[in-house]
C-alpha cells in the first residue's frame, strides 16, 4: 500500500499581504529634489567666495584709439592685401597651403614660421604689412639654418619663389626692417602648385 502524504503546514509568508503597507513620510522625489537644490546652494556659495579670476582690463587711456572715420584697421588692410595676392596667384594656378600666419613686430624684430615644402611643387610665400610698415623682409631657411632665398627689397610686400630640392621642414623668417608706429601688423601666406 502506498504511503499517505500529509499536506504540508502552511508557510508564514503566505498569509502576509502581497504589497507592503504604504510608508508614511516624505516621498523619494522630494528627497532627490532637496539634494539637488542643496548642491546648487553649496556650489553657489563656493563660487561667491572665490576671488575674481577675470584678467585686469587696461585703463581707458591705455586703450588704442579706434581708426578714424573712413580709415581701415590694420587687420582689414592686411586682409585686403592677402585677398588681392590670392586672386592674382589663383589665376596662375596656385592654391593656398594651410592658413595664413599673422602677428605684430617692432622695428628690428623677426619671427620664424615653420613650413613643410615638397619637391615637385612651385611655392610662393607672400608677405603683407599694415600702413605703418615701410619695409618688411622674408628669408627662407633650410633645416641646417642656411638661407636659401630672401626678399630684402625696400617694400612692405615681400615675395619668395621656391622650388625645393628636397621635401621636408623649412623656416620662413619675417623681418620687420622699418616700422613707424609699433607694433606693425603683418601676415604671410604660403601658396603652391604642382610642377
Amino acid at each position: 500500500m502506498a504511503p499517505t502524504v500529509q499536506p504540508a503546514a502552511p508557510q508564514a509568508w503566505a498569509s502576509a499581504p502581497v504589497s507592503p503597507p504604504p510608508k508614511r513620510g516624505v516621498p523619494m522625489w522630494a528627497w532627490i529634489a532637496g539634494g539637488v537644490v542643496g548642491a546648487v546652494v553649496v556650489l553657489g556659495a563656493i563660487v561667491a567666495m572665490l576671488p575674481d579670476q577675470t584678467p585686469p582690463q587696461p585703463a581707458v587711456a591705455d586703450a588704442p584709439s579706434p581708426p578714424a572715420q573712413g580709415e581701415a584697421s590694420p587687420q582689414a588692410i592686411i586682409l585686403a592685401q592677402l585677398q588681392q595676392a590670392q586672386a592674382a596667384l589663383t589665376q596662375q594656378g596656385f592654391q593656398m597651403v594651410g592658413q595664413p600666419y599673422s602677428g605684430g613686430l617692432q622695428q628690428g624684430e623677426s619671427w620664424n614660421v615653420a613650413a613643410e615644402l615638397h619637391t615637385g611643387f612651385d611655392y610662393r610665400v607672400i608677405g603683407v604689412c599694415d600702413r605703418d610698415c615701410a619695409d618688411m623682409d622674408l628669408v627662407l631657411f633650410d633645416q641646417t639654418g642656411r638661407a636659401l632665398i630672401e626678399d630684402r627689397s625696400t617694400d612692405s610686400q615681400p615675395v619668395l619663389s621656391v622650388q625645393p630640392s628636397y621635401s621636408g621642414g623649412y623656416t620662413i623668417q619675417v623681418q620687420m626692417y622699418r616700422c613707424s608706429v609699433a607694433p606693425c601688423y603683418y601676415a604671410i601666406a604660403l601658396y603652391g602648385r604642382a610642377l
